[in-house]
């Protein structure tokens, strides 16, 4: 069983599409310049980033900041990733958000 699916069949959590592929390419994304992290599927499990019906997957200046990804209903495509003072609809725009500017130009730049 790969990493995603065993994500998935702990924790009883779907993750979309966009993350399912970026978690079956890379384990975790570690920016030491920025601080930022996307988080291992397995911290989730033993940290407790996983609540009812969201993951906490991202964090900043070990958890200062952190972004959660929220399932819509039934459907794991139908989700939104909230972060300090805004919503996106993509984690593919998340990370280009990210790699664009970084944490303050990108993640925290609300325009």
């Amino acid at each position: 069983m790969g990493e995603v699916a065993q994500f998935e069949f702990i924790t009883g959590f779907q993750l979309p599409d966009e993350m399912r592929t970026f978690y079956s390419l890379y384990s975790e994304m570690e920016e030491e310049n920025e601080m930022f992290r996307i988080l291992p599927l397995k911290e989730i499990i033993e940290n407790g980033q996983l609540k009812s019906d969201y993951i906490e997957f991202a964090e900043y200046m070990i958890y200062s900041d952190t972004w959660a990804v929220t399932i819509n209903g039934e459907d794991r495509n139908d989700y939104f990733i909230e972060g300090y003072k805004w919503r996106e609809n993509s984690f593919a725009d998340f990370l280009v958000r990210y790699l664009n500017g970084g944490v303050d130009k990108g993640l925290y730049n609300l325009y």
